[in-house]
């Protein structure tokens, strides 16, 4: 028994019908019009066609007997054949005026139309190019290749997953585990546990300097927090002409920090930025509720300072979790220490890291461990 045909073969098929009985409702829809309302139908096409001839009638008289068949011909004794008649006459002069009418206006169509503005082709190379008037954030990478690059090596490197993170710091204690007894295949495994001491050591480290005395803060986070703090006092325009102009100097690597010492010393004593300020116990921690409290007023993007990450590596990651409800590992110790201090309202100087360590614990209880690979 062959099979029934699919509802969508069916509404194919009805979709496909749908111009036929259109066009066959607009034949028979015009011919009722014509049978019931001739008179004023051709009436209506007298005056459109009487407007056509004054307007031809500019150049040349030929067509006075159609006009006054018009003006003396009663509407209701009009015959279709007549009406196609007079088209013809008529259209026989309007046809150049009209064709010359829709070639201007396929010339405008081409050349002032969005899509005919869309001439160039671009690489990935030049399009980045053209867009450094726009995107000055754009300045660091403009000369890299960086798709050629290792993803894992180098100062552009995305961040380290957990595994990696733990074998590069010799964070993990092997275990080889033989073939269990029934086991068709033999096979052995290597179980993986992290070294809590170890780890407690390397994220009291990442937690980095204390906040004692900003005016020894090294300049690109001088430079960063005068931005951040700018932004969160409503000198947003101030802000990202700030951000602007060191995106745009650091095509060779480190931005022009010129202007940085006036603009830092214009909002640290601010007793806004103070409230933030002596919450927290570390510059990153610090920096974190900085931008935190910046983005108040409106977005602002970790890209719009591209150059901090291959200058300060683990502050641009700091600055990029925030928001996220996770960290990256390289800033876990941090990022979980900021928390921290937020909760309790206060800085705190004691590494608050124990939440760090867990994590990191149990990410690499879900990761199967495997000696040749980094992740």
């Amino acid at each position: 028994m062959p099979p029934a045909p699919s509802s969508g073969g069916q509404g194919e098929s009805y979709n496909a019908m749908g111009p036929v009985w259109i066009s066959m409702a607009l034949i028979i829809g015009s011919l009722i019009a014509w049978f019931f309302w001739h008179t004023y139908l051709v009436a209506f096409y007298f005056h459109v066609k009487l407007v056509e001839i004054d307007m031809i009638q500019f150049f040349t008289l030929a067509l006075e007997d159609t006009k006054q068949f018009i003006l003396n011909t009663p509407a209701a004794t009009v015959t279709m054949d007549q009406a196609e008649n007079i088209a013809a006459t008529i259209g026989h002069y309007l046809k150049i005026p009209v064709s010359l009418m829709l070639m201007l206006m396929a010339m405008l169509l081409y050349f002032k139309s969005a899509l005919g503005k869309y001439k160039n082709s671009y690489t990935m190379k030049t399009l980045t190019e053209h867009q450094l008037a726009v995107w000055p954030y754009l300045t660091p990478v403009v000369n890299l290749n960086l798709i050629e690059i290792d993803i894992d090596e180098g100062p552009w490197a995305m961040a380290m997953q957990p595994m990696y993170f733990a074998k590069r710091y010799q964070l993990l204690q092997l275990e080889k585990v033989g073939s269990q007894p029934g086991q068709l295949r033999k096979a052995e495994t290597t179980n993986v546990t992290l070294l809590q001491n170890r780890a407690i050591r390397l994220f009291r480290m990442q937690l980095g300097s204390l906040w004692t005395n900003p005016e020894k803060l090294p300049i690109h986070v001088k430079a960063l927090f005068a931005a951040f703090a700018a932004k969160a006092l409503r000198a947003s325009e101030e802000s990202r002409s700030f951000l602007d102009k060191l995106s745009a100097s650091s095509g060779e690597g480190k931005p022009d920090f010129s202007d940085v010492e006036g603009l830092f010393k214009k909002y640290i004593n601010h007793p806004e930025i103070l409230k933030v300020t002596e919450k927290h116990a570390y510059v990153l921690t610090v920096m974190a509720s900085v931008i935190e409290f910046a983005r108040l007023d409106g977005v602002l993007a970790t890209a719009e300072f591209l150059w901090l990450k291959p200058l300060d590596r683990r502050l641009w990651f700091m600055l990029n979790c925030v928001g996220r409800r996770t960290a990256f590992v390289e800033v876990s110790a941090p990022f979980a220490h900021w928390l921290a201090e937020k909760e309790m309202g206060r800085k705190i100087v004691t590494p608050m890291i124990d939440e760090a360590v867990k994590a990191l614990d149990q990410a690499l209880k879900e990761i199967k461990y495997n000696p040749d690979k980094e992740s």
